[in-house]
């Protein structure tokens, strides 16, 4: 006879972080806390030394944009959930990721450079780096907020449709 409480039991997630992303994924961690998933934290260095003894069962949450890439070649193939916070979801099989779009932080940090010093941009090479700089530094903390909201976004819809196998639609 069927018993539907065995499917819950086995639920396994590894969440795979980086040194910018660690954070993150120690709160994904914590909310998960009490509830019927089992996950594990690895550094992608942990990841990569465990890959080889990994069965394709267990479920794999990547906060590594490195590693993402590796995983996922070819993003555009994949089942991808655009969140509403200017994140996506990328999925295939038992393999999973954030992405952050590139454009929205982009779009974002010109909104914020307008409204506070109300000036045109040139592209003279003088301004060119310290405008550079000044992005990097704007979407390394843009990014932690987004993929917190993020979080948040996959806990409410679709992280337990992906841990349990059942295909997402976007938010």
């Amino acid at each position: 006879m069927f018993d539907s409480n065995k499917k819950i039991e086995n639920r396994q997630l590894v969440i795979v972080y980086n040194d910018e992303t660690e954070k993150i994924a120690n709160y994904l961690y914590n909310k998960l806390y009490g509830t019927t998933i089992k996950c594990v934290l690895w550094s992608t260095k942990d990841y990569k030394k465990n890959v080889p003894i990994m069965m394709n069962t267990n479920k794999i949450l990547v906060y590594d944009e490195d590693l993402i890439e590796e995983l996922f070649p070819y993003p555009e193939k994949e089942n991808i959930t655009n969140l509403n916070c200017g994140a996506k979801f990328i999925r295939q099989g038992p393999r999973a990721g954030f992405v952050v779009d590139k454009s929205f932080l982009h779009n974002k940090f010109m909104q914020v450079r307008y409204s506070k010093k109300k000036w045109k941009l040139t592209l003279d090479s003088f301004l060119l780096f310290p405008f550079y700089l000044e992005f990097i530094k704007f979407r390394k903390n843009k990014m932690k907020s987004l993929l917190k909201v993020a979080t948040d976004e996959i806990l409410v819809h679709l992280l337990f449709d992906f841990i349990e196998g059942e295909k997402s639609t976007d938010c």
